[in-house]
């Protein structure tokens, strides 16, 4: 079948439940573009629309062949044109998704000229993983976000990997036009599972290989993948991170950011892929955390040019449905801002996955043992549409507290005194946040985390939304999202509700209401 391109989408009827067939785009004989899609040609089995971008393509004329061989539907569209876009039921309002189909690891987390640039793991054919892209979208504030074109598609070197971003500040490619500095894209192809580099000289209005050949080889034939890359000033180089097989990952070195050396390697026990490296200052010293998938966390340091281990492996989330986090490269005031993919079960919707709320990381020294915290930036409060504060707040065995709320998502933080025994329950849209201080244990949607890991306090932060919850603990020390059928909010429900097993006394309760960023 040929095709002239005219419009940025070509839109593909979908079965979900289907089989896959192989959807393959040839220019002129040549293949340029192949995809694994559950097309339908049965209007009545259709449960999916896939919006497959074709601004590359514009202009031009391309034959669309399918395997096994069926009618090919479809039809042309300028825009993601569904009836209800960001009004859909279970939108997160607070949280960024995309408009259609999968998405999964953030990717290529970079500021630039006032822009954040993301990138993410994504899949247009679906609500399932599959077909990986990069996604982009840009954001001025690291809450609204506008979805732009596809950055990164699959092509003869395999399906598009996680990796990073990074400005080339030294111009050390040779790339640079006018006073635009060049941004980098590193990232791992899968035909062999090697890391290339790709780049953008206009602010990623466009991306290209920067050549062909891989910037890092496969090592031990394995599923090598998920490049991290920091400038390293201690060695006076960049470092990168990649992960290797089963609990094994390596550090690498470069002074051109094309040509590496693997000279360290090293394990993060019950954890895996996905490595992400955070820098702290810490008495003159500087220290390396370096992450894994699920923030499994080493602490390290430079000496003579050799790392240093410098405590076990921590853990600063509990949970499976956060994962994949990456820090913001260039962040203009120095921060350490990160953004984790949540994971999504299969809720029905033609989206499934959402971003974390972005978080900025701290490291601390508590009793010679250094812990990672993170809490949501402070720039959260731009979204705040009302709050309430209540100080010395007491709430008495078997009374009810309740403030009504709106059908809003909402940050709440509870403060107060760590009893020996008891339990308090804090409900929101009828889903319960559990503190039990018998078990040392915060509980929302099945999954829980200690209350407090070395403090002495109760200190929650939880941010509510369509469909789940970050719950951040103990200032930030221990973290979990929880998002499942449990913990989609009931807007029906429109109230808070505080009860305990005993007389309790908070410091503080803040409940704020949060403007959707859409």
């Amino acid at each position: 079948m040929k095709v002239q391109i005219c419009k940025k989408y070509l839109v593909f009827p979908v079965n979900t439940a289907g089989e896959y067939k192989v959807l393959t785009f040839y220019k002129e004989d040549e293949e340029v573009y192949r995809l694994r899609i559950k097309l339908e040609d049965q209007k009545d089995k259709v449960n999916f629309n896939a919006y497959i971008e074709m601004s590359r393509f514009l202009g031009e004329e391309l034959t669309l062949a399918v395997e096994p061989d069926m009618m090919i539907p479809f039809r042309e569209a300028d825009a993601i044109d569904k009836e209800g876009l960001y009004q859909e039921p279970l939108r997160p309002k607070a949280h960024f998704s995309t408009k259609n189909g999968w998405i999964n690891d953030p990717n290529g987390l970079v500021y630039q000229n006032g822009v954040y640039h993301m990138f993410y793991q994504y899949n247009p054919a679906e609500n399932h993983w599959e077909n990986m892209h990069w996604g982009h979208a840009e954001s001025t504030d690291l809450f609204h976000w506008e979805e732009k074109d596809i950055a990164l598609y699959p092509d003869h070197t395999g399906t598009m990997f996680s990796g990073c971003g990074l400005v080339d500040e030294k111009n050390l490619l040779g790339l640079q036009t006018g006073d635009t500095k060049t941004l980098l894209l590193y990232y791992t192809t899968t035909t062999p599972f090697v890391q290339r580099l790709a780049y953008s000289t206009d602010n990623f209005k466009t991306v290209k290989p920067f050549r062909e050949k891989e910037v890092v080889e496969n090592f031990y034939e394995s599923l090598n993948r998920d490049p991290k890359v920091v400038y390293a000033e201690d060695l006076g180089c960049y470092l990168m991170a990649i992960y290797l097989r089963e609990d094994e990952f390596a550090l690498l070195k470069s002074s051109d950011l094309v040509n590496w050396e693997k000279f360290f390697e090293f394990r993060i026990p019950g954890d895996y892929e996905f490595p992400d490296i955070l820098k702290f200052e810490d008495e003159g010293v500087l220290r390396y955390v370096i992450t894994s998938c699920h923030d499994f966390y080493i602490v390290g340091h430079f000496e003579e040019g050799r790392f240093i281990i410098d405590q076990d492996v921590r853990c600063l989330q509990v949970d499976t449905i956060a994962q994949a986090g990456q820090a913001i490269s260039n962040m203009p005031d120095d921060r350490c801002v990160r953004i984790i993919w949540l994971r999504w079960p299969d809720f029905g919707q033609s989206f499934c996955g959402q971003m974390s709320l972005p978080a900025e990381y701290n490291m601390e020294k508590i009793k010679g043992e250094y812990y990672l915290s993170a809490l949501p930036i402070k720039e959260i409060d731009t979204l705040v549409a009302s709050e309430k504060t209540f100080a010395n707040q007491f709430v008495g065995k078997g009374d009810t507290f309740n403030v009504d709320l709106s059908a809003s998502p909402y940050w709440l933080r509870l403060q107060g005194d760590v009893l020996a025994a008891g339990r308090v329950f804090v409900t929101l849209f009828g889903r319960t946040l559990t503190v039990d201080f018998d078990k040392n244990l915060v509980e929302y949607g099945g999954t829980a985390c200690p209350i407090t890991v070395v403090g002495e306090k109760l200190d929650i932060v939880a941010v509510i939304d369509t469909v789940g919850a970050e719950i951040f603990a103990d200032k930030g020390r221990v973290y979990f999202a929880s998002i499942n059928a449990q913990t989609i909010q009931d807007y029906s429900r429109s109230f808070c509700e505080i009860k305990s097993t005993v007389d309790y006394t908070f410091d503080t309760i803040e409940i704020k209401e949060l403007k959707s960023i859409w």
